[in-house]
C-alpha cells in the first residue's frame, strides 16, 4: 500500500475510533432499569467500528474496537471493575469481524444485509458464551466482592431470580434480550448510514 494511502487509512481509523470512544463514555449511555439490570446500558460504540470494518476491512474494524476500549479506559474510570469493558471487547470483535468478513466476500447490498444479520448473531452468541463462562463470575468476584446475593439484588428486575438460578435467569432474561435489542439497533443504524459514510471514506482515501 502506498504511503499516502496508508496515512489516510490510519486517519480514518483514528477518527472512527475517536467517535466510537465518545459513544462509549458514561454520559452517552442509557440504562433501562425497569426492564434490565442497571449495569446493562445501551451504547452505540460498535457503530463506528462496524462502519469502519465494512468500509476498510476486518482488521481496521477490529483495531477500532480495541482503540476505543483503550481510550475509554484512559479517559474514564470503569464502573464495573473493567468486566464490562472486557465484555464489550469480545462482543465488538465478534460482531465486527464476522460482519466485515462476510461483506468482504459478498460485496453487494444483499451481502451487506447478510453481514449485518450474522454480525448481530455473532454479537448475541458471544455475549451469552462470555457471560456464561466467565463474565458473570468475574463481575461478582471483582465488583461485588464475591457476594452472589449482591448480584441477585442488582438483577431484581428479573422475576424469579435467586442465588440458585441467577446465572441462567440473567442469561436468558437479561443478557439475551438486552443484546438482541442493542445489536439490532446498532446494525439497523449501520445499514442506514453505511452507504453515505463509505462514499466519504473512499473519496478521502483515494483523493
Amino acid at each position: 500500500m502506498k504511503k499516502h494511502l496508508l496515512i489516510r487509512r490510519i486517519a480514518i481509523i483514528s477518527i472512527l475510533a475517536a467517535i466510537s470512544t465518545v459513544f462509549y463514555l458514561p454520559f452517552t449511555r442509557v440504562s433501562l432499569p425497569f426492564i434490565f439490570p442497571g449495569f446493562l446500558e445501551l451504547q452505540l460504540s460498535n457503530l463506528p467500528a462496524l462502519i469502519g470494518g465494512l468500509a476498510l476491512g476486518p482488521l481496521s474494524g477490529c483495531i477500532i474496537v480495541l482503540l476505543k476500549t483503550i481510550l475509554k479506559i484512559c479517559i474514564s474510570a470503569s464502573q464495573t471493575a473493567y468486566v464490562g469493558d472486557i465484555a464489550d471487547v469480545f462482543i465488538g470483535l465478534a460482531c465486527v469481524f464476522t460482519a466485515s468478513m462476510i461483506y468482504k466476500k459478498i460485496h453487494t447490498r444483499k451481502g451487506a444485509d447478510l453481514a449485518l444479520f450474522f454480525g448481530a448473531c455473532a454479537w448475541i452468541v458471544m455475549a451469552l458464551i462470555a457471560n456464561y463462562l466467565f463474565l458473570v463470575d468475574f463481575y461478582i468476584s471483582f465488583y461485588m466482592h464475591g457476594v452472589i446475593e449482591s448480584f441477585v439484588g442488582a438483577c431484581k428486575v428479573i422475576p424469579g431470580i435467586t442465588i440458585d438460578n441467577y446465572k441462567i435467569m440473567y442469561l436468558f432474561y437479561g443478557c439475551l434480550p438486552f443484546n438482541l435489542i442493542l445489536s439490532t439497533i446498532v446494525c439497523l443504524l449501520t445499514s442506514l448510514l453505511y452507504k453515505r459514510i463509505s462514499k466519504l471514506v473512499k473519496h478521502f482515501i483515494e483523493a
